[in-house]
C-alpha cells in the first residue's frame, strides 16, 4: 500500500494505469471511462493525474476522527 500527499489532502493510492489506456487512437481522452474505473474500484473518490497516467485514490479523512475513537476506547 501506498500513500500520496497532493497539496494539503493525503491519500491511500489504490491503482494507477497509464494515460493512454483512455486515450483513443485519434489522441481523444475518454474521460467517462476515468469515471468508470474511480467508480468500479472499491473505496476509490478521487483522481489524480500526472503526466503519464492516473491515480485512482482514497482521500484520508482528518486524523482527529481516529484519535477521538481510541480516546474513546480506553476510557
Amino acid at each position: 500500500m501506498s500513500f500520496l500527499k497532493n497539496n494539503d489532502t493525503y491519500y491511500i493510492v489504490h491503482r494507477e494505469i497509464p494515460i493512454h489506456n483512455f486515450t483513443s487512437k485519434s489522441g481523444v481522452m475518454d474521460m467517462e471511462m476515468v469515471k468508470l474505473w474511480r467508480d468500479y474500484l472499491i473505496k476509490v473518490d478521487h483522481v489524480l493525474r500526472t503526466e503519464t497516467s492516473f491515480i485512482f485514490v482514497e482521500t484520508i479523512q482528518d486524523v482527529q476522527v481516529l484519535e477521538e475513537v481510541v480516546e474513546e476506547t480506553y476510557n
